[in-house]
């Protein structure tokens, strides 16, 4: 049985991290531990995440940060990750129970698997946009070329590979996910779709601002330049 670590970074989600850490807890799937960073809540949170800490010391680890962002508190977890596997668990969102005990097998039968993604529903009733790769392409073409991004949740990621990589890049605060994708594959490593559902995405009732949406694809369009000039 490998041991998976699920990084949760955090941002003032005091009302929402209760949910997450409690779905980490309710997992079939028993040889795990759960790294959660906190990127300087101005809220309770790290105080939810702590006592969550002192009462489960073994699976929980909480480490608290000046705020930086995302991608600061990600990277900063991964530093923390004792699995051979990795996944991450936003803050607001939730694992369904079966989550580990789904996905875990496909790394234990086949070493050379480097990512894998799932499918997810939203807390609106919406069925997420994850899919199966274009057909004769691979994951990082089908990113970093064809302009196609739906490996997004919930991603595992073996540790060994990304360790192989540059590692996140801070500039890009807002485009953690696409970073770890494109990291990830861009090793050459196997990936996998797994349709089954195994994550619970929450959409909130305030959307992003113009000038944060601006922000994110900016991010994200940076991410690929440097992609398509530095990793070929």
């Amino acid at each position: 049985m490998l041991h998976c670590t699920v990084i949760m970074p955090a941002y003032n989600s005091a009302v929402f991290i209760d949910t997450a850490i409690q779905s980490t807890l309710a997992q079939r799937y028993k040889d795990w531990d759960l790294v959660v960073v906190d990127d300087g809540s101005q809220d309770d949170t790290f105080w939810i995440a702590e006592r969550y800490r002192r009462k489960y010391s073994k699976h929980i680890l909480v480490v608290g940060s000046a705020h930086q962002g995302c991608c600061s508190a990600t990277k900063l977890a991964l530093s923390y990750a004792r699995g051979p596997v990795i996944t991450v668990l936003d803050a607001d969102d939730k694992l369904f129970p079966q989550s580990l005990t789904t996905v875990l097998p496909y790394f234990e039968r086949d070493l050379g698997l480097g990512y894998v993604w799932t499918q997810f529903v939203r807390s609106n009733g919406g069925r997420g946009w994850s899919g199966p790769l274009p057909n004769g392409r691979n994951l990082y073409e089908s990113i970093v070329r064809g302009k196609w991004w739906r490996a997004c949740a919930q991603r595992f990621f073996r540790k060994s590979v990304y360790q192989q990589t540059t590692g996140l890049n801070e500039h890009w605060q807002r485009a953690v996910d696409l970073q770890l994708a494109i990291l990830v594959a861009s090793t050459g490593c196997r990936t996998c779709f797994v349709p089954a559902v195994t994550y619970w995405y929450r959409v909130h009732p305030r959307q992003m601002s113009c000038a944060e949406r601006v922000a994110q694809a900016h991010d994200s369009k940076a991410v690929v330049r440097w992609a398509q000039r530095t990793l070929g």
